[in-house]
């Protein structure tokens, strides 16, 4: 009988060992399953944050170009008034240029009237001089 709760004994651990080896078994499968799922969303959150940091990246360099391209646009619009406020000048300029003109030519013609008026009397008071008056008439 002795050898019979030996052989029980040796029978349940064996049966014991063999349970916890295939207990130990599935649990190590487990936990390189879980491992695996823990690396793979590891790899995808890391995917996903590069995407991220590529896209903000993205997004930043758009929006110094368009900075860019705005500054480009205003200095544009500043020379282009800057042109425009020049050729008002000029144009001013030529305006008053040609009213002191204006103002000029007609003291000219002021001038000249007078000129005119002082001639035309001078050649009457010549003409006066030379026709003969009527004592030197009766002389002859």
């Amino acid at each position: 009988m002795n050898y019979d709760r030996y052989w029980i004994c040796q029978k349940f651990l064996i049966s014991c060992l063999v349970v916890l080896c295939i207990v130990g078994v599935v649990m190590k499968n487990m936990v390189n399953y879980k491992m695996a799922v823990v690396e793979e969303s590891e790899l995808r959150i890391a995917r996903i944050h590069d995407d991220c940091n590529r896209k903000i990246q993205d997004l930043i360099e758009h929006h110094k170009i368009q900075k860019q391209k705005q500054k480009e646009m205003l200095l544009k619009e500043m020379a282009k008034q800057q042109q425009q406020k020049q050729q008002e000048e000029k144009q001013q300029e030529k305006i008053t240029n040609i009213d002191s003109a204006v103002v000029e030519n007609e003291e000219l013609r002021k001038e000249i009237e007078n000129w005119k008026e002082k001639y035309s009397d001078l050649k009457n008071k010549m003409e006066a001089a030379e026709r003969p008056t009527n004592q030197q008439v009766e002389v002859r």
